[in-house]
């Protein structure tokens, strides 16, 4: 069996959360292949084990242009907008033909537009997985930018094309017509207890999780870390080689360990406000202080969710940055752990897929 995937490259939400459905797929289908269309590194989907895959780099999405991890640039958003938009023929055509020709039985897309087009053009059936759309988030910036409004339009008409529509919870705009699946997220591969001995933690050490280079290494931040005696604070995101200074552990983004069995060894998780972390922190019921991106109107959406589902508490980033969360420290690490029983969403997406779509 072959298919193909076509997923964004905005942020690493939607990868994790394909490389979570392929896994499952692939659990249970061991022969399932897939050509994989994306700009996000392949060794990203080789760690996460997802099963045989081709990879092939190429922009299939744009998403928002990002002045940094935690705010968007509307003006240099549209001007990318207007060169990546609309799909042309001579775009569109040569995919269409290379599925056609490799086999694929149907087109997954994690919010990437071409590859819908693609699938139409090549007469494949499409999977539109998504928890937001982008017609819906350029919609919430139309206030700042009127020039939006037309590729709100062209996204909407593009989303449309899809033959079958999966959302994923926490979902920011319901559709009727869409099959609704649990969280999805990747899973662990080693227990706790094992990576802690691996980081060479005391049994009982209280552990943080920091992710996505929250903290740089010439932050002041850092200096508060170590006055908290008490804890080990791992940080992913800085450079390699991995390295340790007193109650401080700094992993590079690539390292040899699983981002998923970080997240269950730790006793709380700060992070970003994103899909993966959010679903990785959710599966692992750890407390989780997040910080919210203001101006994205998916936030709004996480953030509700978190509060409702998960044990948590809101960092702010000039808290963050200076080094005063710290002092919230205590409170966080003695909220309760909230394990959940519901399924993880990538096993219930990939029966439905194999039901329905890939018989």
């Amino acid at each position: 069996m072959r298919i193909a995937c076509f997923v964004s490259p905005h942020g690493m939400g939607h990868a994790a959360r394909t490389a979570a459905i392929l896994g499952a797929l692939h659990d249970r289908h061991p022969d399932l292949e897939t050509d994989l269309y994306t700009l996000v590194p392949a060794h990203f989907f080789a760690e996460s084990r997802i099963g045989p895959f081709t990879y092939h780099a190429l922009r299939t999405d744009l998403g928002m242009v990002q002045k940094n991890p935690l705010e968007e640039d509307v003006a240099a958003t549209v001007a990318e907008l207007d060169r990546f938009l609309p799909f042309d023929e001579a775009r569109v055509a040569p995919l269409a033909n290379a599925l056609r020709a490799r086999g694929c039985r149907a087109v997954l897309c994690d919010i990437a537009p071409l590859g819908l087009a693609v699938a139409s053009r090549a007469g494949i059936p499409s999977v539109l997985i998504e928890n937001f759309t982008w017609d819906w988030i350029y919609a919430g910036y139309t206030h700042q930018d009127a020039r939006l409004q037309p590729f709100v339009e062209q996204m909407r008409a593009a989303f449309a094309q899809a033959d079958h529509h999966l959302q994923t919870a926490p979902v920011c705009l319901p559709a009727s017509s869409a099959f609704q699946a649990g969280v999805v997220s990747r899973r662990p591969r080693t227990p706790r207890g094992e990576i802690r001995l691996h980081l060479g933690l005391p049994p009982n050490t209280q552990l943080v999780l920091l992710t996505g280079s929250l903290i740089g290494a010439q932050s002041p931040a850092l200096a508060r870390l170590r006055e908290a005696s008490e804890c080990t604070f791992l940080l992913v995101g800085g450079q390699a080689p991995a390295h340790r200074s007193g109650n401080t552990i700094i992993l590079p983004t690539t390292s040899e360990y699983y981002h998923p069995d970080l997240v269950h060894a730790c006793d709380l998780v700060v992070g970003k406000l994103g899909y993966s972390t959010l679903a990785e922190v959710y599966h692992a019921g750890v407390p989780f202080a997040y910080l919210t991106r203001p101006q994205f109107p998916e936030s709004q959406k996480l953030e509700a969710f978190v509060r409702q589902e998960m044990p948590c508490l809101h960092v702010i980033h000039d808290e963050l940055a200076s080094g005063r969360w710290v002092e919230a420290l205590p409170k966080a690490l003695h909220l309760p752990r909230r394990p959940h029983s519901t399924p993880n969403g990538a096993d219930t997406i990939a029966e439905w897929l194999l039901a329905r779509v890939l018989r």
